[in-house]
């Protein structure tokens, strides 16, 4: 059975992700995996004293699994509530390890049939077992399956106008192709963006925009759109588009040299996983 991997940091944030996962899981007929992921707090040594312990490594695991087998039970509750009669209802389990998170991630997402993976992104914080910004950077550049996240404070119950920015890279259109079968599951509106800068190279006729156009005419999707702006400054462009659209959902690829890469690169008070006005659903260059 395929399933939303789910990383949780346990803090108030989780309830927006697991209800995010609920809307993506039931559409898609898979189950709920709540994942955590914590690390002991290290040996600290104080001046004119020795080495101390801040917390034992055992009750910290057992604090953990605490929390989320009681995010599970709330979770299953909350299911039940919104999805009641004979509609179909996820399944929801948990795994919480120690360790390193994106290879922890990397293992489950290789021992599990994980459809998506959907998680937050946050400020840094003072603790590593927190999830934090430095982390979802890593998680993005080192998953296998599509990762959504979503920014803390915010929710996603509902997808009704996906966007994808393109630079008409040919690597695009496998998530492209992705998405557009996402689409009739889960009845949401595709538009491929291009940003085209101030003062850059005119793509209409371009070799590149033509190979990209003929891969994406060759996916046979009618619905599909494709919409190509100018603006001065990508990233603040394609939020604008956004907004302008209201898109629930911004993807993009992640792959060297992709769009993605290039607009964290570029961005320096518009960075899109600290500062990010709408979800975003990051696909890896290499999908298992």
């Amino acid at each position: 059975m395929k399933k939303i991997l789910v990383l949780t940091d346990l803090s108030e944030n989780a309830l927006h992700l697991t209800r995010t996962a609920v809307m993506l899981a039931e559409k898609l007929h898979a189950d709920i995996l709540l994942f955590n992921n914590y690390e002991t707090i290290p040996v600290t040594t104080f001046y004119g004293a020795g080495p101390w312990i801040g917390e034992d490594e055992t009750w910290w695991a057992k604090e953990s699994r605490t929390l989320l087998d009681k995010m599970a039970v709330e979770l299953g509750q909350y299911i039940h509530r919104l999805l009641p009669g004979e509609r179909w209802r996820p399944q929801v389990s948990v795994q919480c390890v120690q360790g390193g998170l994106t290879e922890n991630v990397k293992d489950t997402i290789s021992h599990h049939d994980i459809e998506l993976v959907v998680m937050g992104s946050s400020k840094d914080t003072s603790f590593d077992h927190i999830l934090f910004g430095n982390a979802t950077r890593s998680v993005v550049a080192h998953a296998t399956r599509p990762v959504i996240i979503i920014r803390s404070g915010t929710e996603l119950t509902d997808i009704s106008k996906v966007l994808f920015g393109t630079d008409y890279n040919s690597a695009d259109i496998k998530a492209v192709s992705y998405l557009a079968r996402l689409s009739k599951l889960l009845h949401f509106e595709l538009e491929i963006i291009h940003v085209e800068p101030f003062g850059g190279r005119e793509n209409s006729e371009t070799q590149q925009r033509k190979v990209f156009l003929a891969l994406l005419e060759d996916l046979r999707y009618p619905e599909l759109q494709h919409t190509e702006v100018r603006g001065k400054e990508v990233v603040s462009r394609l939020i604008k588009v956004c907004t302008e659209k209201k898109a629930d959902l911004l993807g993009l690829l992640h792959q060297h040299d992709s769009l993605f890469i290039r607009m964290i690169r570029q961005s320096t008070t518009n960075d899109l996983l600290d500062n990010q006005k709408v979800p975003l659903i990051i696909f890896p260059s290499k999908m298992s």
